[in-house]
């Protein structure tokens, strides 16, 4: 059971952030379509979610289900209520069990490392620096940095304007020097939730706390509002 509600609680606070990007959600009986217009290659922006255990655990409906409301799409995304994972171990797909942390509190300010700077990302040239290391990480992970995957996070960095535009989010970068080595965001969900977005740290940075300095404005900015 507390799994499960941890479950629920990820997919609620998944739909809000979308929603507050721009995605339009379609609600059904057993499932929810939701869709992102404006970036047709986020993947997890284009999706069915189910929403009835009896369904979740028939893969092939489910597949057949999602290439229904998405003919043309050249993935397949499908949100699940609960862990089925021995429902799908027949299907073609890649089973995932994500793991949801909740705080009830803002997390303690670490002590910064020195010759390193936290501040808030609001311009162009941010977003920039953004995509770029993305593109980056993607492609030292053995990824391609072509059009699809660039078009893709380009998408993402104008929903992160977007939502610093509207005061429901807030994105922050730790800085050596002015080379942008890591990032992330937090958005509103409503008055009580907020949730982390995107925390990404250049790889020859990590283990230093870069991300988790710039956790703790994040939060304790969008606690302010």
């Amino acid at each position: 059971p507390y799994l499960y509600r941890r479950h629920v609680e990820r997919w609620r606070t998944d739909l809000e952030v979308l929603q507050r990007s721009g995605a339009v959600l379609e609600r059904h009986s057993d499932h929810i379509v939701v869709r992102s217009p404006d970036n047709p290659g986020f993947h997890w922006g284009n999706f069915v979610m189910v929403t009835s255990p009896e369904l979740a655990v028939d893969a092939q409906a489910c597949i057949d289900l999602f290439r229904t409301r998405f003919p043309r799409a050249g993935h397949v995304a499908i949100g699940l209520p609960e862990p089925v994972a021995e429902a799908w171990k027949r299907s073609d797909l890649h089973y995932e069990w994500d793991t949801v942390l909740v705080a009830s509190s803002p997390p303690v300010l670490p002590q910064s490392p020195a010759g390193y700077s936290v501040r808030r990302l609001t311009t162009e040239d941010d977003w920039a620096r953004c995509l770029a290391a993305d593109v980056a990480e993607h492609v030292r992970t053995g990824g391609s940095a072509g059009a699809d995957y660039t078009d893709f996070v380009r998408g993402r960095m104008r929903t992160r304007a977007h939502l610093t535009r509207q005061e429901t989010g807030a994105f922050f970068g730790a800085f050596a020097g002015d080379e942008l080595v890591a990032d992330l965001g937090i958005v509103l969900c409503d008055a009580y939730t907020a949730r982390y977005q995107s925390v990404a740290t250049e790889y020859a940075h990590r283990g230093r706390g870069r991300g988790a300095r710039a956790r703790c404005p994040s939060s304790g900015e969008l606690a302010a509002q």
